[in-house]
């Protein structure tokens, strides 16, 4: 098969990392997954990423750090993060701290979906996109 967009999963929990894992995979994305932030830091190190969906609890209490340093490094990865409570994560810290979305859980198909509809939605919307997509070549 090949692969057109590369994905990493930040996250301890096998379960999660299952149903993103088989939400992705028969959209061609190649999949790392990694159960803690140093093996993720190594894994964007070594290869070309376009999306990180991170489950905050596993980035721990520096959650929020970890996604600056991301996004400053690598400015044009998509970054969602999975919140166990929205309380605990507030989605405005994390787009403060970079992030594209969040999605609260359990994890499910249908919040991936429309998580990734409005993201899609609102890139469009995006003029830096389109200058981005037209510099590309085909």
């Amino acid at each position: 098969m090949a692969y057109h967009h590369t994905l990493l999963i930040i996250s301890d929990i096998p379960e999660q990392c299952a149903k993103i894992s088989d939400f992705f995979t028969p959209n061609r994305f190649h999949i790392h997954v990694s159960k803690s932030v140093r093996e993720a830091m190594q894994i964007l190190r070594d290869h070309a990423i376009d999306l990180l969906i991170a489950h905050c609890a596993t980035m721990g209490e520096d959650a929020m750090d970890c996604i600056q340093r991301i996004r400053r490094n690598h400015p044009d990865i998509g970054i969602i993060i999975i919140t166990p409570s929205p309380s605990e994560f507030p989605l405005t810290n994390a787009l403060d701290a970079g992030a594209d979305g969040s999605i609260n859980e359990p994890v499910t198909k249908q919040n991936l979906s429309l998580l990734l509809q409005r993201s899609y939605w609102e890139a469009l919307n995006r003029q830096d996109w389109w200058k981005s997509y037209y510099n590309t070549s085909l």
